[in-house]
């Protein structure tokens, strides 16, 4: 015998309240690509006591951290500016 069990789509995870509310949802807030809006998502299963829970935060916008990564890797604002003047960028 192999135990096996149906697998449930997300959708349905969500409408399910018992499961939803054990496990949690996390909201998260899109601004670009190529869905805006908030999307539910499962939380992080694993839960450490006496540790507050991640912060839930989208991730990164396309861009938005090229300057500080660039800078950090020792490039200067004079690089990065010639790099995105020549379309290198986004």
């Amino acid at each position: 015998m192999i135990p096996s069990n149906s697998v449930a789509k997300l959708s349905r995870f969500f409408r399910v309240g018992e499961a939803a509310e054990r496990l949690g949802v996390s909201p998260q807030t899109l601004k670009q690509w190529i869905y805006k809006g908030t999307l539910r998502t499962v939380a992080p299963p694993l839960k450490l006591s006496g540790a507050p829970p991640a912060p839930a935060r989208p991730a990164p916008g396309l861009g938005e951290h090229t300057d500080a990564v660039l800078a950090e890797a020792g490039f200067t604002r004079a690089d990065i500016d010639k790099m995105r003047g020549a379309g290198v960028l986004a």
